[in-house]
């Protein structure tokens, strides 16, 4: 029974894919005995391996074998030992092969001879350096679209940076024709000595208010590439909160007057009433909040500003008015420079960048920008401000 048993694992093994051998524990490792079916594996004869004592190591693939000859002194050292590397097929070609090695000793513990597992895994090493071919080619492939996308962002930068540039000089080069026209056109107008007629006071008043207008423009433009580039200092100190938003009240309280707007602010004596902040920057976020809120009102309208704790470690600051709002459609772009959402048309001047540079100010100061509007009922701006501890 005991040789049945053998004969039919013999059976099992030699129809399987796996070929078993025993060689030498020493020189070239001789095939001592191996199973028939290295016939189908590698399609030699068994007596090639047992006849032949160099057989196994000369069809090793020359750049395998001083590593697969290195490698076999672990077997003495561990018992155990597996390698991969590359076996002359008998037509010539190489296959991959995964060999795995046992150490039988005798009752002394010194070496008697060596089971060997051997398997072809010539298709799984392919799969293996397809997808190391793959992942390289995606990895070059990265590079190159990284490559392409940083040279884009430097070219983007390089011309935001030259637009930035020409606005600035341009700027400063229409300002200063533009503050001596000003100044002329306000001399002319407190001329006691040779007074005005009605006519040349109101061509004077529009020269002085288009002018005043396209100065704006410039300063606004001036503060935008400013931001754009980098080029700027923050002054950051402790201020009054109530102060600064009083202060900026009365820069657009003339305005206010004009379209009979009225201003409500109520100072909330519950909050943190002093910040760390740049007073310039915070003051303009204000100023354009303020001159957006009186500009697109209504005759006889509201502007209600209010301070608050946001409990989320921001001070609030926002400006409520009673005007024309904003439509649904157009709010996505409210931040876009130049971008007037249509306005243009109306007889409402404007840059369209004051709220550009709002948002752009709330970033610097480490804050953020927000507006709720609903069309023909009103809008609200606010921007939250950073609470020290």
């Amino acid at each position: 029974m005991y040789k049945n048993y053998l004969g039919e694992l013999a059976d099992l093994i030699s129809i399987g894919p796996i070929v078993v051998y025993t060689c030498e524990a020493f020189g070239n490792f001789a095939a001592r005995s191996i199973t028939p079916n290295i016939k189908d594996q590698l399609g030699y004869e068994p007596d090639e391996f047992l006849s032949t004592p160099g057989f196994w190591a000369s069809n090793i693939h020359p750049d395998d074998s001083p590593v697969v000859f290195e490698g076999l002194g672990a077997i003495f050292e561990h018992g155990v030992h597996s390698h991969d590397y590359r076996f002359r097929h008998s037509d010539g070609t190489y296959r991959w092969m995964h060999d795995d090695l046992r150490l039988i000793v005798d009752d002394d513990n010194q070496p008697v001879t060596i089971v060997g597992y051997w398997t072809d895994i010539t298709e799984r090493k392919q799969l293996e350096l397809d997808l190391l071919s793959a992942r390289e080619e995606l990895e070059s492939k990265v590079e190159e679209r990284t490559r392409e996308l940083s040279e884009s962002v430097a070219e983007a930068l390089a011309a935001s940076k030259a637009k930035s540039d020409f606005l600035s000089s341009m700027s400063h080069e229409l300002r200063t024709p533009m503050n001596s026209i000003l100044g002329f056109s306000q001399l002319l107008a407190s001329n006691l000595k040779e007074p005005l007629s009605e006519n040349q006071k109101k061509c004077l008043s529009h020269v002085t208010n288009s002018g005043e207008h396209l100065l704006n423009l410039i300063n606004q433009v001036l503060e935008l590439s400013k931001i754009e580039s980098g080029n700027f200092d923050l002054k950051v100190e402790d201020l009054d909160i109530y102060e600064v938003i009083n202060s900026s009240l009365d820069m657009v309280r003339g305005s206010a007057s004009a379209g009979s707007i009225t201003f409500i602010f109520d100072p909330n004596p519950t909050i943190v009433s002093r910040i760390r902040t740049d007073r310039h920057y915070l003051s303009q976020a204000l100023i354009n909040f303020l001159i957006n809120a009186v500009k697109y009102n209504r005759e006889d309208g509201l502007v209600t500003v209010n301070a608050k704790d946001t409990n989320e470690g921001f001070l609030r600051i926002s400006v409520t008015d009673t005007g024309i709002g904003i439509p649904e459609d157009k709010q996505s772009d409210l931040f876009t420079p130049f971008n007037r959402l249509g306005l243009e048309a109306g007889n409402i001047a404007g840059t369209g960048i004051g709220l550009t540079i709002a948002k752009k100010i709330s970033v610097l100061l480490g804050g953020k920008i927000g507006f709720e509007s609903q069309q023909d009922v009103g809008s609200t701006f606010w921007i939250d401000l950073p609470i020290e501890e």
